[in-house]
This record gives structure tokens, C-alpha cells and sequence, in this order.
């Protein structure tokens, strides 16, 4: 569990084994196991000639930010190249208030246009998204994977076998890549990038100007808008915060709103169950018990999250923590992707008149509110997070557009 890729280990045991009494030597705690990654100096340097040259280098990274010391080497990477970063919301592997974070423009659609415009992709730790999305980098241009695991179950990243591939640990293999950028940059071309710099620094800067004055114009627009209240969340949220994310439908909207800047201040489903929200937030209270802990999920996610046992579980064991409904009533998520791949509206299931989900909250020792209000949104999470500092769960559901 504690060596590279780090996770989950399920151990099976027959019955008969937790019958019998068994003595174990108390030889301490185990060491991980040792397994060295350490990059090519060769095909580093290729990598590094292929970035250096790059007119419109590209990063995407998705889960290189759970070694929190990676994040500082993947700043002065894009830095050092005046390269847009691509980020999933999974971790914070790059900050999105950093003028290399590449942003949508406020009409972006699904996916990232910026994939088939790069001439170089650097991809680290990098998986395809599980639903598959509909862009693909340029046949021209130059993939660098680098990863703990480049092989992704026998199926390359794109389809295509990338130019170059390095198996090792990113947070060893950043800096050493960044190193050799350094290095090789001529005195012409380092003037380049960072004029490059400035011309990207500014497009972050007004792409993500658009993202709050679009939620700012939300403000007295009913239903509640996702802008809004993403807003909300971003301006009562401080360093202490954690947030915990499974927000699907509006997934851009909240990535693109609520920034993060820390390691280690956002956690995110990498998998297609949804309902894993209620619980991951209860988990990341109970690891760290310090931290204000505000978890973001639909009503679907909600509801298959088990709440009741969650719940009460956090009261009991003293691990209260903020869930924010962002309910659209309408299992948006699974209904676009009926639609997307079937071209079908009605997939036979509806939440469009919910449970009264404060209704379970109180049930379960928590507190629960309900709006529908623009105006009432700031007030109420700032009530809930009250009620989480006092020791109670709160459960904020949101009436937001419909799907």
C-alpha cells in the first residue's frame, strides 16, 4: 500500500485464520519497499530539447499533486517554459490562480481545445478521464509521458505511443527535467519565453476575470446559478480549508470559480462512483481533524452516498464537516452521458421532486437548510460553517438550474 503506485490493498483471509490464536513478532513498523524510478538521463534530454523547441509547449498533469512536493517543481517547470498546465480537479497538482493554468474561455464545451492546438504535450501523471473526452492532441505534435505507470493497463494515453516515455517518480523527475531546460536555454530563447510568459499571463488573467463577472451577473438570478453559488463557496472558504469535490454536471463551472492554491486543499473522485462524496468528506475529517472540511457533491451523488450512515457516523465520532448540494434535480451527470453516447433524453430514472434531504440531516444529528434564494446563499453557508465549527455536520442543499 505504501510503495509506488500508492493505494488501497485488499486482503483476503478464510475464516478458519481469524479462529486461531497466532503469534507475531513485534519487529516494529515495515518499511515501504524500495523501487527505484530513476528517469534516463537520455531521454530527458530529448524531452528537454523537444519543450525547449516547442512553440506552444502544453502541460496536463492528473493526480502528480498527491506528493504535495511536486507541486513547487511543477510551477518552476512552467514557469521556466511559458507553458499553459492543463490540471484535473482531483488534487491540487498545479494551482489554478498560478497565469500558467490554462482556463476554459466562459463558452468552452467539453474538453480542452488546447490539447490539439499544442505542438509538444508534457504529460505527467497523467490518466485518460473515464468518460472519455472528445479531443485529442495534434497528430503532429510531440508526447512526453512521464509516470509512475506508463503503460495504463496496456492502453497509451490518446491511443498513440508517445515520442518519448519515462517510468519514474514525478517529484524526482521535474526538477532534474526542469534542470536541463535551464541548462540548455540559450540567452535568445530564455527573452522568448518569457515574453511568452506575459502573453499567457495575461489570457489566464482575463479568462479567469470572465469566470467571476460571469458569477458575479448571477447574483439575483433564480434558480440559484452554479456560478453563484461556486462563488460563494470560493469567498468563505480560507487556508485551513479542505474541500472535497464530486461535482459532475457543473465540474467546469466549479473548477474554472472556487480557487485553489495550497497542496493538499482538494480531494476529488478519480473514478465514475458517484456517491463516493459523503464519505470521502467524513474520511478526510476523521485524517485531519484540524482542517474545515466542505464537501461539494449533486443530489444524486447525495443520495448514493449512503448519508444516514455518514452522518451519524460524523457525529459520533466527533467529524463534523459541510456538505453543499449543488441539486439540479436530475441525475445530470448520467443524463448527459446517455445522451452523449446514445442520443437518448429520457433514460427512465428522475429525481425532479427530491427527498427533503435536511430533513435527513436532522434525522442523523446534523444540521439542514435548504435555498432557493440567490440572496440567501452567502448567509446560509456562513450559518452551516457555524454549525460545523460548534461540532455538527451540516447539510446546505441548493436549488440551483435544473438540468
Amino acid at each position: 500500500a505504501t510503495t509506488e503506485p500508492c493505494g488501497p490493498v485488499y486482503l483476503v483471509l478464510p475464516r478458519e485464520m481469524f479462529w486461531n490464536k497466532s503469534e507475531i513478532p513485534a519487529s516494529g513498523a515495515q518499511n515501504p519497499v524500495s523501487c527505484p524510478l530513476t528517469p534516463d538521463e537520455k531521454a530527458l534530454a530529448s524531452a528537454a530539447e523537444i519543450l525547449i523547441k516547442a512553440e506552444n509547449p502544453l502541460i496536463v498533469t492528473g493526480y502528480s499533486g498527491r506528493n504535495q512536493q511536486c507541486v513547487p517543481a511543477m510551477i518552476e517547470l512552467a514557469e521556466t517554459l511559458a507553458a499553459r498546465v492543463i490540471t484535473s480537479d482531483f488534487w491540487v497538482s498545479f494551482p489554478n490562480t498560478h497565469p500558467m493554468a490554462a482556463y476554459l474561455s466562459v463558452s468552452g464545451g467539453f474538453g480542452n481545445p488546447l490539447l490539439t492546438q499544442a505542438d509538444a504535450v508534457l504529460a505527467v501523471d497523467y490518466d485518460m478521464h473515464y468518460a472519455s473526452p472528445p479531443v485529442t492532441p495534434n497528430p503532429n505534435a510531440k508526447i512526453i509521458h512521464i509516470d509512475i505507470d506508463t503503460v495504463k493497463k496496456g492502453v497509451p494515453l490518446w491511443g498513440r505511443k508517445p515520442d518519448i516515455q519515462m517510468r519514474a517518480h514525478s517529484a524526482q523527475a521535474i526538477p532534474l527535467l526542469t534542470n536541463m531546460i535551464k541548462k540548455n536555454l540559450s540567452a535568445e530563447r530564455r527573452a522568448q519565453l518569457q515574453q511568452r510568459f506575459k502573453v499567457l499571463a495575461a489570457e489566464h488573467d482575463k479568462l479567469s476575470k470572465e469566470w467571476q463577472d460571469k458569477a458575479r451577473s448571477h447574483a439575483n438570478r433564480t434558480p440559484v446559478s452554479a456560478n453563484w453559488l461556486s462563488k460563494c463557496i470560493n469567498e468563505i472558504k480560507d487556508d485551513n480549508t479542505i474541500i472535497v469535490n464530486q461535482c459532475i454536471s457543473p465540474s467546469a463551472i466549479v473548477a474554472h470559480t472556487i480557487h485553489y492554491s495550497k497542496p493538499g486543499s482538494l480531494y476529488s473522485c478519480q473514478g465514475g462512483c458517484i456517491g463516493w462524496a459523503p464519505g470521502a468528506a467524513l474520511g478526510v475529517k476523521l485524517a485531519a481533524p484540524e482542517k474545515t472540511v466542505i464537501g461539494l457533491m449533486g443530489d444524486g451523488a447525495f443520495i448514493y452516498g449512503c448519508p444516514e450512515a455518514t452522518l451519524w457516523a460524523s457525529h459520533l465520532y466527533k467529524a463534523p464537516f459541510l456538505a453543499v448540494i449543488y441539486d439540479n434535480r436530475g441525475y445530470g451527470a448520467i443524463k448527459g452521458l446517455f445522451k452523449e453516447k446514445y442520443n437518448v433524453t429520457d433514460m427512465g430514472a428522475d429525481i425532479s421532486e427530491p427527498p427533503d434531504f435536511t430533513l435527513i440531516a436532522r434525522a442523523n444529528k446534523a444540521y439542514g437548510r435548504m435555498v432557493d434564494d440567490p440572496a440567501d446563499v452567502p448567509k446560509a453557508l456562513q450559518e452551516c460553517l457555524g454549525m460545523v465549527r460548534q461540532g455538527h455536520s451540516a447539510v446546505l442543499d441548493v436549488r440551483i438550474d435544473p438540468v
